[in-house]
């Protein structure tokens, strides 16, 4: 929530900010030269990214990855696959920011912006939240809704009132008919398209890709 750090940080006065993960990295760029830090990246991707995977996997973590690996070589190869008995469901990218990735793009997605991006979400700050088969999406969807309402700043009103309005949504509230309360979810994200800041907007990607992802678990939600 507002102030930010860059216009009132310390002593109220602008301060720049940078991740633990940038102040990780200059220190060997400068020792080794941008070429090396260069060529760890996959393909035509530069660098590393340090990822915190939660959720559903055996061997959750932080794993520092080269842009450009397979989500699935992350989540077979380094984290041990899902948990016995069950499959993987969904991925939320960005923290929940960047809402579900589901289906195909769980194999072939590879962790860079770009093929992120292209699959409708986003890579962000390198947070992944796992869900296996267990796991009600609608309800996921709810929870995350209830933190974006709850962060709200309120300066806004897309987001102020937007993010209510699809936490009542997820939680049961709108149009009896599915069909018309698919459209309201999506009259609701694209009003939050206009938020001020990414919260507002991000809110949106979580209710987008739950109905284009889920048609199932929703029309059953709503049945």
């Amino acid at each position: 929530r507002p102030p930010f750090p860059s216009p009132h940080g310390f002593d109220n006065l602008p301060t720049a900010v940078n991740k633990v993960e940038t102040l990780c990295a200059v220190p060997q760029i400068l020792r080794r030269g941008a070429e090396w830090y260069q060529s760890l990246g996959q393909g035509d991707h530069a660098g590393t990214k340090v990822i915190s995977l939660s959720g559903d996997v055996q061997r959750p973590g932080n794993y520092e990855v080269p842009f450009g690996l397979p989500l699935r070589t992350l989540l077979y190869d380094w984290a041990g696959g899902p948990l016995p008995g069950h499959s993987f469901q969904a991925a939320t990218m960005a923290g929940l920011s960047g809402g579900f990735l589901a289906g195909d793009a769980l194999e072939t997605v590879t962790l860079d912006e770009p093929s992120v991006r292209g699959a409708g979400s986003m890579l962000g700050a390198g947070g992944i939240i796992i869900f296996d088969d267990s796991r009600d999406i609608v309800d996921a969807a709810r929870q995350a809704m209830e933190f974006f309402a709850h962060e709200s700043c309120g300066k806004c009103f897309p987001c102020r009132i937007g993010t209510q309005r699809l936490l009542e949504r997820l939680s049961g509230d709108g149009p009896g008919d599915l069909d018309d309360w698919r459209r309201e979810i999506g009259d609701i994200g694209e009003v939050l398209e206009l938020s001020a800041c990414g919260l507002g907007i991000a809110a949106g990607f979580v209710s987008d890709s739950l109905l284009r992802n889920f048609p199932e678990q929703v029309a059953e939600f709503r049945g």
